[in-house]
């Protein structure tokens, strides 16, 4: 990227927007990152058609930098002194062209700035204390400074002082260019060289000043050593002889050109900084070098969107997994008897010729004449008007339902132990732990040992309203019925069976099957006619046991998966879809800003 993208503004905006429509995950570090560097550096680097160049003079204790600085802008400007430190915030110099653009148009603007010129002497001191935010920008209008340039001083950032060090930090975010000066005393320090690399490790341009060099040879050969540590080669190294005067206080800090590390060389660092052509390369480079930051804050950020996402995926995934195992055992208990009869004629019928279906249609037609008549006299219409008003049209107390019933009481104490011991205060579920403060509280209360009968009387009532998907489960055995025929290589007996029992009335009561044991033939049957009994048992014995127990099984899977997920409902409650929208929210920011991210980076 040789140099800005037409859209690179607008993406950079959108970026902006869709941080602050998430204000709880914009809220993590790399985000922040993220997001100061859009304000104080991007957005406003490539809001205006005249970007401007910020070179900031950075280093240590009593390196020369205010001296640097006040050489560089022509005044003395920053506060400076023999023995160093006494530079305790950001002091600027600038044209008045450059400054009246700035104020002009905010949205240029990289810093908090005032204008020193305006300020009293005392206002001066007060600002110089330390006491206005680190941040802020004390600048002098400077006629000699060329108008694309806005040169900063900065606070020692090996300062004991908190404040002198946010200073010095506040920089790092929009500063094009970093004028690093160093001492043979402090080159090879090891919070210099930690310092410029946090600086430096995106390819951000810098200028290496030496200062106090006994000789030029010296000067070159511990630059050498530096930027073999930083692994990043500056632009330019330029050295300042040792000189009692300017250690007294009474010189100004004059770099001459070191040419034999420099990629390019000037007369003098001025005149390095005033050269336009030099200037508009190294902003590109800046440009380039934040952009690269910004790619890593947001690779990061999406890394751990992802695994917050994962994190409740697992919280989700944990309980679903303690209830369909639970709703296996029950949906393996009870399995209605009626859908696999059905299937068995609906097979059969398939496979007769076109007499034999005619026949069987007209029985079929007196047969559920017949098993209408006992409800008019068994129910009464207030309890058919009662019982109609439940899900799926299903009494109440249908012997499916009182059987997944008497289940549940006996499978709820292990499923209840094993939700609490993974998700609970002691859960073994480490993504628990990376949960929000309030969701694992949610949890704590609602896992709660009081309130385990109250769940169980919330999983009662959610299976009692999830109507059996008889539909899928008579289709089910269809299948399962036409492979065992077609491997069994006949079927005359058992059409002969189905004729026989076409006007058995078969709805009198839900026929459901009842393991009492095993798989197989270890069944009971429950609530239907006795002719219900001898179908099942005809059917069973005809085509093998082991029909019976691939419908238990095929039944048990599917009315698992229905039954599944109202348990874990009932159990988390509102905590589910906190979680779930959670998992969709981080997911979707994710895939916006990774979209965003490969524009910007385009």
């Amino acid at each position: 990227m040789s140099s800005p993208n037409d859209k690179l503004p607008t993406s950079l905006r959108q970026l902006l927007q869709r941080m602050d429509a998430e204000p709880r995950a914009a809220a993590a570090a790399p985000a922040v990152r993220a997001r100061d560097r859009l304000l104080r550096d991007l957005l406003p680097r490539t809001a205006g058609d005249t970007p401007y160049l910020v070179a900031g003079i950075v280093g240590p204790n009593n390196a020369g930098k205010s001296a640097l600085f006040n050489s560089i802008s022509g005044r003395a400007i920053s506060p400076s002194s023999p023995t160093g430190g006494l530079t305790k915030r950001l002091w600027g110099a600038a044209h008045p062209e450059l400054l009246a653009h700035l104020e002009a148009e905010p949205t240029l603007k990289r810093f908090l700035f005032r204008r020193a010129d305006n300020l009293t002497p005392e206002q001066i001191e007060a600002a110089a204390s330390g006491t206005n935010p680190p941040e802020e920008l004390l600048i002098s209008s400077v006629d000699d400074m060329p108008p694309g340039l806005l040169l900063i001083d900065t606070p020692d950032f090996d300062s004991i002082m908190l404040e002198n060090r946010a200073a010095s930090e506040s920089l790092l975010a929009v500063a094009d260019l970093a004028l690093a000066v160093v001492t043979r005393h402090t080159y090879q320090n090891r919070e210099v060289v930690e310092y410029l690399q946090r600086w430096l490790s995106h390819g951000r341009p810098w200028i290496l000043v030496y200062n106090e060099a006994p000789n030029a040879d010296l000067a070159l050969s511990h630059a050498e050593k530096l930027a073999s540590d930083l692994d990043s080669r500056p632009l330019a190294v330029f050295w300042s002889p040792h000189d009692l005067e300017l250690q007294e206080g009474r010189g100004r800090l004059e770099p001459v050109s070191a040419q034999a590390i420099a990629n390019r060389s000037s007369d003098s660092l001025r005149d390095f900084l005033f050269d336009q052509v030099q200037v508009a390369e190294v902003k590109t480079n800046a440009l380039r070098a934040s952009l690269n930051q910004l790619d890593d804050d947001l690779l990061e950020w999406c890394a751990l969107l992802e695994e917050r996402r994962a994190d409740a995926d697992r919280i989700l995934d944990c309980a679903r997994e303690h209830a369909y195992r639970a709703a296996l055992q029950i949906a393996g208990g009870a399995m209605p008897g009626e859908p696999f009869i059905a299937a068995f004629r609906i097979v059969l019928d398939r496979r007769s010729n076109e007499l034999s279906r005619r026949w069987r249609m007209g029985l079929r037609r007196a047969r559920l004449k017949l098993e209408a008549i006992p409800s008019l006299f068994r129910r009464s219409k207030k309890t058919q008007e009662s019982d109609s008003s439940k899900p799926g049209g299903k009494p109440a107390d249908s012997i499916l339902a009182r059987a997944e019933a008497e289940i549940l009481e006996r499978v709820w104490p292990s499923l209840w132990e094993n939700i609490v011991r993974d998700l609970g205060v002691e859960a073994r579920e480490g993504a628990r732990s990376r949960l929000s403060a309030g969701l694992r509280t949610a949890l704590d209360e609602r896992l709660a040992p009081e309130f385990s009968k109250q769940r169980l009387e919330s999983v009662r009532v959610r299976i009692a309203e999830t109507a059996p998907d008889v539909e899928s489960f008579r289709e089910a055995c269809e299948a399962l019925i036409e492979d065992a025929i077609a491997r069994r290589g006949r079927d005359w007996d058992i059409q002969a069976a189905v004729d026989v029992t076409l006007l058995a009335p078969l709805a009198i009561g839900a026929t459901v099957i009842l393991k009492t044991g095993g798989l197989g033939s270890d069944v009971g049957v429950a609530g239907g006619a006795a002719v219900s009994s001898y179908l099942m048992e005809k059917y069973s014995h005809l085509l093998g046991s082991k029909i019976t127990a691939d419908a238990a099984l095929r039944w048990a899977e599917l009315r698992a998966d229905q039954l599944g997920p109202p348990m874990v409902e009932a159990i988390l409650g509102a905590i589910q879809g906190e979680l779930d929208e959670g998992v969709r929210a981080s997911a979707q920011l994710a895939a916006d800003i990774k979209g965003l991210r490969k524009e910007i980076m385009s």
